[in-house]
């Protein structure tokens, strides 16, 4: 996983935002690559869904992670690395994908360790408040030992 220089400045190449710089930055696939600027990423769905996520896709090289799951699935991983989607760009007839991740910006490969997965604490883990009939009570939820 050498496009990019990716392995001396990730520390595990197997996250997704490692996986996603391979793949921006792998000159075969086109179904994702730089804006203009190189702050952001265009994503052709139909070109992701044969080059990327089909099961019989060949232009991987030792991704297979990604083959098999659907484009929802993969655009849902973008947003739990704090990717936003831009403003749909229309190139002929497919439909292309614009997002945005400040830390994930061309020939920067420096940033990717600031690229984190977001931690999602489960709501029993805090206080909340219950509103009923112009009420509010307090409720702890917070496990008793």
């Amino acid at each position: 996983m050498e496009p990019g220089g990716l392995s001396t400045h990730f520390s595990n190449p197997y996250t997704f935002p490692a996986k996603l710089w391979f793949l921006v930055n792998t000159p075969e696939i086109t179904a994702i690559i730089w804006n203009n600027i190189g702050n952001g990423i265009l994503i052709d769905k139909a070109l992701l869904e044969t080059q990327v996520l089909s099961p019989t896709s060949n232009t991987l090289r030792g991704l297979s992670k990604f083959r098999g799951i659907k484009f929802l699935s993969f655009i849902r991983q973008l947003h739990h690395y704090g990717f936003r989607k831009v403003k749909p760009v229309r190139v002929t007839s497919n439909c292309v994908h614009h997002f945005f991740q400040p830390y994930f910006k061309k020939d920067h490969p420096e940033l990717l360790s600031e690229v984190k997965r977001k931690v999602l604490l489960p709501i029993l883990n805090f206080p909340f408040f219950l509103l009923q009939a112009n009420t509010v009570l307090f409720c702890n939820v917070f496990k008793q030992h």
